[in-house]
């Protein structure tokens, strides 16, 4: 009994029943293959979303910590202003030396000045040491997204123009990659 196996070829089985055996259970393993294909584009999906999720948080961290050079600048303009200000003030303005215009400041009343100067600084230094802590997670979760995003539904077409691998065939349970090698080595011989 003749199978087409693929393009063209043909299987030559003795009985009905051995042909229909292979049939089956190619079918099967094909279906096998499409659900394990399936799960792993569900599990790099999962995983890009995931990756996406933590660079939009990263992102957002670091544009809170980009005006950390403002607190540094309030908390000097606060200790050279340091006579002018009395505890108790909610907010104060002052001549901002470093480019002329007069900066609003807003205080804790219950702290004097210098701790006012001081919490300033501690705003300042911990969103610098934020930005540097931030760009090397950032760099790997971009470095993940564009990896997940390459393999993402990955098609014959995909395949073909990353592995120039245009047919796949599933071989014999007796069957070794060094006979398909050979066969492939006559067949480019001829």
């Amino acid at each position: 009994y003749p199978y087409s196996c693929f393009k063209g070829e043909f299987k030559e089985f003795d009985t009905l029943v051995l042909a229909e055996d292979y049939y089956f259970e190619n079918k099967e393993k094909v279906k096998a293959f499409n659900q394990k294909k399936e799960r792993l584009n569900s599990l790099v999906n999962s995983a890009l979303k995931k990756v996406k999720k933590k660079l939009t948080a990263i992102k957002s961290k670091q544009k809170d910590a980009e005006g950390c050079e403002l607190n540094r600048i309030k908390g000097e303009l606060i200790l050279s202003n340091i006579y002018k200000i009395k505890q108790g003030d909610k907010e104060c303005e002052l001549d901002n030396y470093y480019d002329g215009t007069t900066l609003k400041v807003e205080l804790n009343e219950f702290v004097s000045p210098s701790k006012n100067a001081e919490s300033y600084y501690k705003k300042y230094n911990k969103q610098k040491r934020t930005l540097v802590a931030l760009k090397p997670q950032r760099e790997q979760s971009e470095s993940e997204q564009s990896y997940f995003e390459s393999i993402v539904d990955t098609n014959d077409e995909w395949i073909t123009r990353r592995t120039g691998i245009k047919e796949r065939h599933i071989s014999e349970k007796d069957e070794y990659t060094t006979d398909l090698a050979t066969k492939a080595g006559e067949e480019a011989i001829k």
